[in-house]
């Protein structure tokens, strides 16, 4: 549980909860944690993209394989909705929101199959396909008798290892791209109700 929430259990400003990380008592009881006055979490031992279950304030709630499941989309609406009903009082309020990316998950189809993070669609993956993977001078040094033994030993990196980093590469910029596009709308409607 986050200090921050605990410690303002005492003071008068709304407050809610998207994705706290499941595991502690709270979350696998579907209950909401001390110091929040939302809760909006995952119930599973691991967060994902698409077919997935919730506890919405105690209420168990189930996403499945529909665009509009997107977890990242789901919880920046959660997000939004309470940040609207939030400013409409004269209260401070407070919002905990976690998205499940950059975090890889494991999918059987799409362009991220595989352990990799998962973009909302395939028009996202595309605007990153061909993206190259970063190389700064330390990538599949070819020269590493000056690093510690268990390095100096690794053979370098092969062709299919190469294409996994690729792919995970490309995934993690195209579910971090909707994580940005979503973080700047709620930025958007936080200056256009007068939060900001």
């Amino acid at each position: 549980m986050p200090a921050s929430a605990t410690h303002r259990t005492r003071s008068p400003c709304g407050s809610i909860a998207l994705d706290i990380k499941p595991g502690s008592s709270a979350s696998s009881h579907y209950q909401s944690a001390p110091g929040f006055d939302r809760w909006f979490a995952f119930t599973q031992e691991y967060n994902t993209y698409f077919d997935y279950h919730v506890s919405d304030d105690g209420v168990r709630e189930s996403y499945g394989t529909n665009r509009s499941d997107y977890s990242t989309d789901v919880l920046t609406d959660k997000a939004g909705a309470f940040i609207h009903d939030s400013v409409q009082g004269s209260q401070p309020f407070f919002a905990w929101l976690s998205y499940t990316a950059p975090h890889v998950n494991r999918m059987d189809t799409g362009p991220c199959a595989g352990d990799n993070p998962v973009p909302p669609d395939t028009a996202a993956y595309q605007r990153y396909a061909h993206e190259k993977l970063p190389k700064p001078p330390s990538f599949d040094e070819a020269k590493v008798s000056d690093k510690p033994r268990a390095i100096a030993r690794l053979p370098r990196l092969h062709r299919d290892a190469l294409a996994t980093m690729r792919l995970r590469w490309r995934c993690t910029l195209a579910a971090l791209s909707e994580v940005d596009s979503e973080l700047g709308g709620l930025m958007v409607q936080l200056h256009r109700d007068g939060a900001l």
